[in-house]
């Protein structure tokens, strides 16, 4: 399998076991060292594991039944970028 398969695979596994199914453990497993996160809505941008998963749990309290659905995966050897498209309600506060 190519690199830019086992890349997509991997994000597609990544958005459903974390977003999709609330697996956050499965971050872990998979940020290796230096892991840096791009967000347009967060100021500090790149973020590190660390926040990233502060994040993302602030994020899943406040919308317990997101889902998300990749719309498009665009990769080129160890980089994947995702379009995705996120539904969810919003139950509680956020930040």
């Amino acid at each position: 399998m190519a690199e830019t398969d086992r890349n997509t695979a991997l994000i597609r596994e990544f958005y459903a076991e974390v977003f999709n199914q609330g697996h956050v453990a499965f971050a872990d497993r998979v940020h290796g060292p230096g892991y840096r996160y791009h967000d347009i809505t967060v100021e500090t941008r790149p973020v590190d594991h660390e926040t990233y998963m502060a994040r993302n749990a602030s994020f899943a309290a406040a919308f317990p039944d997101r889902t998300v659905t990749i719309e498009d995966l665009i990769a080129s050897a160890d980089r994947v970028v995702a379009r995705a498209v996120l539904h969810a309600t919003h139950t509680g506060p956020l930040g």
